[in-house]
């Protein structure tokens, strides 16, 4: 028999090569907990990170671009008051 020959696939042809509907539903309280954990390895890397950058600035007070990397990082933190001082210090 010829593929051309060949009747089309019926719906339930097509939904019968589908996966299986997921069994595991997350909950809101797990949805909650994950966005905690994800927040809080956040924070660890934005102290990490603020912690090389302060480093770096007070190995290399007169690398001007250390100091502007380092406001750039609290400005795109949304910590403007953050960068202003890291500013401020660059400018002493």
């Amino acid at each position: 028999m010829s593929p051309f020959n060949q009747a089309e696939p019926t719906q339930n042809d097509l939904m019968a090569k589908l996966p299986p509907p997921a069994t595991v539903q997350i909950t809101a309280e797990q949805i909650l907990r994950e966005a905690r954990e994800l927040q809080l390895l956040h924070n660890e890397f934005v102290e990490g990170a603020r912690a090389i950058y302060e480093q770096s600035v007070q190995c290399q007070p007169n690398q001007i671009q250390a100091w502007i990397r380092y406001a750039k990082f609290e400005t795109s933190n949304g910590e403007v008051a953050r960068a202003r001082e890291v500013y401020e210090r660059a400018v002493e």
